[in-house]
Formats: structure tokens, sequence, C-alpha cells
């Protein structure tokens, strides 16, 4: 369930910088490494319209109350 939580709140923060145009987490810096004749404006016209999904996975390494 807290994968599935996660993995829905992350896609609507990632949809939600795609409507305001912004990419606080890098994704142009990644995209233009593999495709270096990207511009700013090539940039500002694909973004918005991109389909990004986030998969999450969670593993829980320690359980209870610590001092």
């Amino acid at each position: 369930a807290m994968e599935d939580d996660l993995t829905k709140q992350a896609n609507r923060l990632i949809k939600d910088f795609q409507k305001k145009s912004l990419d606080p987490i890098g994704l142009k810096e990644k995209y233009h490494g593999k495709n270096k004749q990207l511009t700013y404006e090539r940039w500002k016209m694909i973004y918005p319209k991109m389909d990004i999904n986030v998969e999450t996975k969670v593993n829980i390494i320690q359980t209870g109350v610590s001092e």
C-alpha cells in the first residue's frame, strides 16, 4: 500500500511540475545527456507533453522505536 501511495503522489507531483514548466529534479540534464542537440526552446515544447511515470519500491529495513 505504501508503494502505491508513493507512486501516486510522485506521478501527481511530476504532472504538476510539467504544467508549471518546472524541472526541480533535473530531467532536462538527464535527457540532454542522451540528446546533445536539445535546445532550451525544444525542451520547453516537449517537457509538458512527456509521458513520465514513477515507480517505487519500498524496503523496510528496521521497525520499532529507537531512543
